[in-house]
């Protein structure tokens, strides 16, 4: 379920926004005006996460043409429904929209291509690119070739990304899971 979602406000606009903070995603409703905007965009946010599946990288490297199949049923799914007569959007929030969904889908393309790249170069069975003076979650360096002869965990995430955070503390257990071992953790 969605946890989360964009908020859309406009001068003019009266807005109540309820949720129960246990349960966001699936309490969160609005009422007033710009219900309908913001129902859309809690619509659009988990089209996305449908879209995208349980592991990004899969969809990432779908084949090209069901990569642009999928992309294609999700911005029409989105256009259509404001389109739709259905319900009444303001025209600065469709043009917003609209350019937001073509924005997304150029950017998905661009990721669809770099992963397909990447999985040529790196499939089960080659061997990994050398790497020199990467910071590691210690705040030291290192380089691949600091490990030879061991097998090598890497753990990549970034600060500003909530599902990294949430996985980080995980690091500390594989590590005492595999104390010992030939092996060798990098966050």
């Amino acid at each position: 379920d969605v946890c989360s979602s964009d908020l859309y406000l406009e001068n003019d606009m009266d807005l109540e926004v309820t949720f129960d903070a246990e349960d966001i995603g699936g309490t969160i409703s609005y009422s007033g005006k710009g219900t309908s905007e913001n129902d859309f965009l809690r619509y659009k946010t988990k089209a996305t996460s449908d879209l995208m599946g349980e592991d990004y990288k899969d969809y990432l490297s779908l084949e090209t043409s069901a990569f642009h199949e999928k992309n294609d049923a999700y911005s029409k799914d989105l256009i259509d429904r404001m389109e739709s007569g259905e319900t009444t959007f303001s025209s600065n929030f469709i043009a917003t929209q609209k350019t937001q969904i073509n924005d997304f889908k150029e950017g998905m393309n661009a990721q669809h291509e770099e992963q397909l790249a990447i999985n040529s170069e790196l499939s089960p069975g080659m061997a990994s690119p050398e790497f020199h003076d990467y910071i590691n979650y210690e705040g030291g360096t290192n380089s691949l070739s600091d490990f030879r002869g061991k097998y090598v965990y890497i753990d990549v995430w970034a600060t500003w990304c909530v599902p990294c955070i949430y996985e980080m503390p995980f690091m500390a257990e594989i590590e005492e899971e595999y104390k010992g071992k030939n092996i060798h953790l990098l966050g």
